[in-house]
């Protein structure tokens, strides 16, 4: 995968651009047909040739508090085609607050105070609308409208998060997955964070096996808990 994360930013707007390569067992190609469809009010699904290789969760329901905290922020699962499971995580298990393909960071700081956008311990983002979808021959995408909010409900940040889907012909290849999201600030802010806990993470299910799992970053020995451009 690849990822700039070099936070400490003061702006009005900034872009950020990230690329996952999801392999697993698929034996889909190039060319493949893409669907995009929505499940009720709680999930987008992203299929190549009838089979779901990706699921956008972007319900928010605080009609509890398990329910709440199990909805307080948008993210995408990746599907294995072939067995119809979830390769990423989600709710509850360890780090709750890991889920799929996500987007934070843990200091949000503005005239009001620090606040958490990461593990939403004094915010939360709540999808608005998909602004985009689109399909063709060669992939799919769409674009989901996003609030990021602090305590008492204040807008801070306004995101346009885009993915696009599509694949390389390669046997072992589940999808591609490009993300491109714009933030625009609505007060003055400043973000920051570690490498572990700001911009755009994905994380795996807790059933993943580590010893055989692997993950590629751009440039040998590179260090996720300290590099920040991977």
């Amino acid at each position: 995968m690849v990822i700039n994360r070099q936070w400490k930013l003061k702006v009005k707007s900034v872009l950020i651009l990230w690329t996952l390569l999801a392999a697993g067992s698929a034996s889909l190609q190039a060319g493949n047909t893409f669907e995009i469809r929505k499940e009720s009010q709680k999930e987008l699904v992203i299929q190549i040739e009838g089979k779901a290789v990706g699921k956008y969760m972007f319900e928010h329901d605080a009609s509890s508090k398990e329910i709440y905290h199990d909805t307080y922020k948008p993210f995408l699962h990746i599907i294995d085609p072939e067995r119809g499971i979830k390769i990423t995580k989600g709710p509850g298990g360890q780090f709750t607050h890991h889920r799929g393909i996500f987007l934070g960071w843990n200091r949000l700081t503005t005239s009001e105070g620090r606040f958490d956008l990461w593990h939403m311990n004094k915010g939360i983002q709540i999808h608005q609308a998909f602004t985009s979808k689109r399909l063709t021959p060669h992939d799919a995408s769409f674009t989901s409208n996003i609030h990021w909010l602090i305590s008492g409900e204040k807008i801070v940040m306004a995101e346009l998060r885009k993915m696009t889907f599509s694949h390389d012909g390669r046997k072992n290849t589940i999808a591609v997955v490009d993300l491109t999201t714009r933030l625009t600030a609505k007060v003055n802010l400043e973000l920051k964070g570690d490498p572990e806990h700001a911009g755009v993470q994905y994380r795996a299910a807790n059933e993943i096996n580590k010893k055989s799992t692997s993950y590629l970053f751009p440039e040998e020995k590179q260090n996720p808990r300290k590099d920040f451009d991977l």
